[in-house]
């Protein structure tokens, strides 16, 4: 199963090009979609902690982003990213370090009809539908 974060679309920013070590070859180009997956409590609808994470598209998935922001793509709008986890070792004063990295590869619009999600409905005070002793 992929990993995958869903939120709100904040915004995207523009388009940038990273100059190859070699240059015979053409740049590499990436894109940062800005997110809001903050969440909210189920019973009290208070916010939680924020969440706006920034996940930076390159290659295919800039591809998938531009073309959701080619369509339209608004604020507010609810997106699922799909994404990998990588992780690179490296030495350093006689120390192992690793960095780890957010690699999202999909994009996709959540449906139309499933881009506000029903409401949580708070248990009514006097309903008891457990088996607890208290």
């Amino acid at each position: 199963m992929a990993n995958q974060i869903i939120g709100k679309f904040i915004a995207v920013s523009q388009i940038e090009n990273i100059a190859s070590k070699d240059p015979s070859k053409q740049p590499m180009q990436k894109r940062s979609l800005f997110l809001d997956c903050t969440r909210f409590d189920a019973i009290s609808g208070e916010r939680g902690f924020e969440n706006t994470p920034v996940l930076e598209f390159g290659g295919k998935g800039l591809e998938k982003l531009n073309e959701l922001v080619n369509n339209g793509l608004k604020k507010d709008d609810i997106v699922i990213v799909s994404f990998d986890i990588q992780g690179t070792k490296y030495e350093k004063d006689g120390k192992t370090k690793v960095y780890t990295y957010v690699r999202p590869y999909d994009i996709q619009l959540k449906p139309k009809n499933e881009q506000q999600a029903p409401p949580a409905s708070a248990p009514s005070q006097g309903q008891e539908d457990n088996d607890l002793p208290f």
